[in-house]
């Protein structure tokens, strides 16, 4: 095929100098007969190709259903209503979300003289540089532990029974244990006027026993030296007062040290320490505590069985294992020993409250 078409070539190619050499010459080209171009050689057919059908996949049935990521669990948020106790380990809203749902359905000064006494107790939050960090350092050093307090920052300013509700809120308290706790220790009095010039506390306690400062401590601002002796005298009240109890739930700052002057001059503080000492009782985190006073067992179990089987029934009759737990560690605010389910003069004023709801306003 490819010799074929060479021959063409060549014999075009000599047709065309030779009609040329004709033309210049002035004669006529000549005519050529007896000659036709080759007729090329007819290809022959291939093979027309069958067409391969494409395969139609077969399905794989999947072993199991495809798995969607669960979303992460959202932080709780605190909603209106009566705030109950939770369990021990609950989780348990932020402050912020707390006191925005207490702030929706607002409750009126029942106990104006936490307000009006010219110091505005409910309203005191700390400074502005915040809870001073000798509080975080040491809080809860002996019984419970610093994490225990890492949020206590009493921060909300509001009615007696608003703060109640937001320190429930947060802390997973019920809120009429906070109110029947407040009323049998203080009568709902956080007031002092005569630790701002004025006259009469409704501060008390044990005053002068034991007298002088709390020693043997670590060195801080209010501690130099590792004494801690703020309370003598302190507002011009007689005695050295460092014994005395204080704030709303009344604690002793002999003991607390750490949380003076906050546990004095504010309400919200006092409370917000308060549960959340509470709430590390009712989580287990005093089982040391107790067990180096001989009651670790019943305590432990005790966490235990609320965690469980909250609504079960304790080894007091008509006590669910919550109830076990949460009054035992109201009742350890007195004594400073676990109950073991035998119910003192303390424990007993404040079921009695509890019942009869005789704090100001009386709402439950």
């Amino acid at each position: 095929m490819l010799r074929s078409l060479r021959i063409r070539a060549n014999l075009c190619i000599a047709t065309a100098i030779i009609l040329l050499v004709f033309a210049k010459a002035g004669y006529a080209a000549p005519v050529i007969t007896g000659w036709t171009w080759p007729t090329p050689p007819t290809p022959k057919p291939k093979s027309t190709p069958t067409p391969i059908a494409k395969p139609t996949p077969t399905p794989v049935e999947p072993t199991s259903a495809p798995t969607t990521p669960a979303p992460p669990t959202p932080a709780p948020t605190a909603g209106a209503g009566h705030y109950s106790m939770l369990v021990p380990g609950a989780t348990l809203p932020s402050e912020d979300s707390c006191a925005g749902a207490v702030n929706a359905s607002p409750i009126v000064e029942n106990a104006p003289w936490n307000e009006n006494d010219g110091t505005g107790y409910n309203s005191n939050v700390p400074p502005s540089g915040g809870v001073p960090s000798y509080f975080y350092e040491n809080a809860g050093i002996g019984e419970l532990t610093n994490s225990d307090f890492a949020t206590v920052d009493g921060a909300y300013a509001g009615t007696t029974d608003d703060i109640f509700r937001v320190y429930a809120c947060k802390w997973g308290i019920d809120e009429d244990y906070i109110r029947a706790q407040a009323w049998i220790e203080s009568g709902w009095h956080q007031d002092c006027a005569a630790a701002h010039g004025g006259t009469g506390c409704n501060e008390g306690g044990d005053e002068n026993n034991p007298p002088g400062c709390t020693y043997n401590i670590v060195d801080t601002l209010i501690s130099v030296g590792g004494l801690f002796c703020d309370l003598e005298g302190f507002g011009g009240l007689s005695g050295s007062n460092q014994y005395d109890s204080w704030s709303i739930v009344q604690n002793k700052v002999y003991y607390l040290w750490m949380t003076w002057p906050m546990m004095e001059e504010s309400t919200p503080f006092g409370v917000d320490y308060r549960y959340a000492e509470m709430r590390g009782c009712v989580n287990g985190d005093q089982y040391d505590y107790f067990n180096s006073q001989g009651s670790g067992a019943d305590y432990q179990n005790a966490v235990g069985a609320a965690k469980s089987d909250p609504d079960g029934a304790s080894k007091v009759a008509g006590w669910s294992n919550l109830q076990y737990l949460a009054y035992g560690c109201v009742d350890t605010h007195y004594s400073g020993d676990w109950f073991n389910g035998i119910a003192d003069s303390y424990l007993s004023a404040f079921l009695d409250a509890l019942s009869s709801a005789p704090w100001p306003g009386g709402i439950k």
